[in-house]
């Protein structure tokens, strides 16, 4: 009789050990499905574009905001055409390499500004992050943010600046002339 009382204490103190685990593993995996719901729809709403590139260079996946950004489409992306440095004119190559070289050894690369090739021809201006898995396949996830508008920008205030100082010069050269008519 005490063994078998023994028995059932431990049976039901392994039930409880077992109900605990079970709840916890359940609250983990409901973190884990917010998590992943929240990143999907972070890449999904194309603020920013995303790309997977494997260590060849190639262009593993990609979000539709990267791949409407350089004007190419997801058949095209996924038929293997799609190459991170085939998208990145030559003169930003030397500093690709040492920015992958970065994120080997820190596990993320800071921003960079740099310039992607769209399909047509055209630069598309960039702010670049990227980050390498944790997988050992030596895959990067890039980061990159549009900067076409903010440049846009930038050049109608440098153009209005332009534009003021023109016309407080044109205003100083008409003040010094009404001086010497009068």
């Amino acid at each position: 009789a005490h063994l078998l009382e023994n028995l059932e204490w431990k049976c039901e103190e392994r039930t409880a050990a077992l109900e605990a685990e079970f709840a916890d593993r359940r609250r983990t995996e409901k973190a884990l499905l917010r998590s992943e719901g929240r990143f999907e729809r972070l890449i999904e709403s194309n603020i920013i574009a995303v790309m997977l590139v494997g260590p060849d260079d190639h262009v593993i996946d990609a979000n539709d905001g990267l791949l409407e950004m350089i004007g190419y489409t997801r058949h095209e992306m996924e038929s293997g055409t799609l190459n991170y440095r085939e998208m990145t004119p030559p003169e930003y190559w030397e500093g690709d390499a040492s920015g992958l070289a970065q994120p080997t050894a820190a596990g993320a690369a800071t921003l960079r500004e740099k310039e992607f090739l769209h399909k047509n021809g055209k630069r598309v201006p960039v702010l670049v992050g990227a980050a390498r898995t944790d997988d050992l396949e030596g895959e990067t996830v890039y980061f990159a943010l549009d900067q076409s508008e903010r440049r846009l920008l930038e050049d109608q205030l440098r153009q209005a600046q332009k534009m003021e100082a023109i016309g407080q010069l044109a205003g100083g050269i008409a003040h010094d002339f009404n001086n010497l008519l009068t």
